[in-house]
């Protein structure tokens, strides 16, 4: 059974996922700044849900964002 899922997503579906959050029951928990990284946490009776915007160097030599969600199943 899978307790945990991680996804890159596109920048727009990303969007949307944040944005309808909280009218699924999801409550904002807490923010961190890691290496680079922006971690959002929420959290909802059942899930867990981490949104996770980094900065990634690209093949040509530049820099670009990557959009990452990982879901977690509650205990």
């Amino acid at each position: 059974q899978v307790e945990k899922v991680w996804y890159q997503a596109p920048k727009n579906t990303f969007n949307v996922i944040k944005n309808s959050l909280a009218a699924n029951g999801y409550k904002r928990t807490d923010n961190e700044i890691k290496d680079g990284d922006i971690s959002t946490f929420y959290t909802s009776k059942s899930f867990d849900i981490i949104l996770t915007n980094s900065t990634v160097d690209t093949q040509y030599g530049g820099q670009g964002a990557a959009y990452g969600i990982t879901i977690s199943r509650k205990n």
